[in-house]
């Protein structure tokens, strides 16, 4: 999430700005807000994550393992990270280490080393609360404007992954829960579990309804992982570039971003995470807990 400007329309093209310069893996949306710190990597003088000792290159027969923290390349500068996942043709999707919640990308062998600073990093970054669990410390992600808890919910109106146009206004008198997502981003598919836990729970009511709003640069993407995963909500695409505005317009400068709208049009909840995505919506449709 970024607020390097004053207002939503400055920190809306310094989005689109960082976009033309990521490329198609890695997109503004992931990124964290800077009120906090600025965890871009490049800016070597604001966050730990940066490495400043040499990084030697993987082999092409060495290739990193899950869960290995390791160099990882962003431009002209190498950053901790950690490989989430391996991936076909030496591509992997990683995080950068301190800033997990919020940044994440696929990347080349190319652009992964060894690095022991990277390990050193990773351990001193630990949360001391987490009981020597081993933990990463994830800086908390806020979203930054946007309509408050009883405002009214910003309006809109888009195409769906099979061109179907749909409003928000069309879903006035439910329930709505709202999902700013990826596919490339991890944290986004960590919730897809608990997103389908609410599905099989309420997804059938006919004062419910959830849509997700994708910020892939394809459409292809969140269909064949709709696919993969058997979701059955409604698929909203918005595209990498927002070019509708709807993420500005709710403030979400940071992904997953998950808002529950009331009959009434107004926000029930925001920042929605885990458990407590479940939780907010057996709350609000007066359902007791398990």
């Amino acid at each position: 999430m970024t607020t390097f400007r004053d207002g939503l329309q400055g920190a809306f093209f310094l989005l689109l700005s960082f976009l033309s310069l990521a490329g198609a893996q890695s997109s503004p949306w992931s990124q964290a807000d800077s009120a906090q710190v600025d965890a871009t990597p490049g800016n070597t003088l604001s966050h730990p994550g940066s490495l400043k000792s040499p990084v030697t290159p993987f082999e092409p027969t060495n290739h990193p393992k899950v869960g290995d923290v390791v160099g990882v390349k962003w431009k002209n500068s190498w950053w901790a990270g950690r490989i989430l996942e391996a991936r076909p043709n030496q591509r992997f999707q990683v995080t950068y280490v301190g800033w997990e919640e919020s940044w994440n990308e696929e990347v080349g062998l190319d652009r992964l080393g060894v690095s022991a600073e990277a390990v050193e990093i990773s351990e001193q970054l630990k949360n001391p609360s987490a009981g020597g669990s081993g933990k990463p410390r994830v800086p908390a992600v806020p979203v930054r404007g946007g309509p408050e808890v009883g405002q009214e919910a910003p309006g809109f109106e888009i195409k769906t992954t099979d061109d179907k146009t749909i409003k928000l206004a069309d879903y006035r008198g439910k329930y709505v829960l709202l999902d700013f997502w990826a596919t490339w981003c991890g944290p986004c598919r960590g919730e897809t579990p608990n997103l389908k836990a609410v599905y099989e729970q309420f997804g059938k009511r006919e004062d419910f309804v959830m849509i997700g709003l994708s910020l892939d640069q394809e459409k292809e993407k969140p269909i064949a992982y709709a696919k993969e995963k058997g979701t059955q909500w409604i698929d909203g695409f918005l595209g990498g570039e927002d070019k509708d505005g709807v993420a500005a317009k709710y403030g979400v400068r940071g992904i997953p971003s998950i808002w529950l709208i009331g009959p009434d049009g107004k926000v029930t909840a925001r920042g929605l995470r885990g458990e407590g995505i479940l939780e907010a919506v057996k709350k609000a449709l007066g359902e007791k807990k398990t």
